[in-house]
């Protein structure tokens, strides 16, 4: 593979160990850009608040929501962005009244997450490590807390740019899915024990593909590294698509090579191996 001139990177399980980028892989994408490749993330979270979780890299472009927003960095200008229609999230909020989950939405302005939702997410931060669990209560410091997700968006003219579902019972996730994409024109895929929705076409691969096409970058000349199912798209967007050794199944499959996992810093180390044979 001749080098790359855009490297794209999830950032959870890929670069991202419990919410920490090592400093090996910080500074393996760093030399990467000083090469000449541009960097961008691709991710499922919000860019509302992610700056700290990309402090340490000097990334060009972020894709974030799963695809839904494209900036250019440092100045955090959109270049594209969608976002899920009212109907559907409305559509969506009445199908499952008779379901016992909670919600979280990524807003173009705001992340919110219903209470009970947030009581989950604290209580996972008993076996992390201290730098782990700064990470997740600078996570908590960047998303609002409502009662009602339904009776809040009710309220608002805009719609999320994703929408997230998180049932009581994982074994309802199958029905759930497809009960939404049943009856709504939406991109849903389970992601560990919740159902994330985008806009229908909303992809990192379709975003990836975008930006690519608007910087003039042929898809031979694109590296994306990833490791779970909403990486999946970027596969046939690059030329090479790279799992980190920890990554699903379903993902290691599709990848045309695979990297050690994010806990050994995979990412820096294969790419630390591209530019040192060369």
């Amino acid at each position: 593979m001749r080098p790359p001139r855009l490297i794209a990177f999830d950032l959870d399980g890929t670069t991202l160990d419990h919410g920490i980028m090592s400093r090996a892989t910080a500074r393996a994408l760093n030399d990467a850009r000083g090469r000449g490749c541009l960097l961008a993330v691709a991710t499922g979270r919000s860019y509302v608040g992610l700056n700290y979780a990309v402090s340490g890299i000097a990334c060009d472009y972020i894709i974030s929501s799963n695809g839904a927003r494209i900036t250019a960095e440092p100045a955090g200008a959109v270049i594209a962005q969608q976002c899920l229609s009212r109907a559907s999230v409305q559509g969506i909020f009445a199908l499952l009244s008779d379901c016992r989950c909670a919600f979280s939405a990524q807003m173009q302005d705001a992340v919110i997450f219903e209470r009970g939702q947030i009581r989950k997410y604290i209580s996972r931060g008993a076996k992390l490590s201290a730098p782990q669990l700064l990470t997740l209560l600078r996570f908590q410091k960047s998303i609002k807390r409502v009662k009602s997700i339904p009776a809040l968006l009710a309220l608002r003219a805009d719609a999320p740019e994703k929408l997230t579902v998180h049932p009581d019972d994982g074994a309802e996730l199958p029905r759930i899915l497809e009960r939404i994409t049943a009856a709504f024109p939406v991109e849903a895929a389970v992601f560990n024990d919740e159902i994330e929705m985008t806009a229908r076409g909303v992809s990192k691969g379709a975003a990836l593909s975008s930006l690519a096409g608007a910087l003039g970058i042929k898809k031979e000349d694109i590296l994306a590294f990833g490791d779970s199912g909403n990486d999946l798209s970027m596969a046939p967007a690059a030329g090479r698509f790279v799992a980190v050794g920890n990554a699903t199944a379903d993902v290691l499959r599709l990848a045309d090579e695979v990297a050690p996992p994010v806990e050994a810093d995979g990412v820096a180390v294969y790419l630390e191996r591209l530019f040192s044979a060369r």
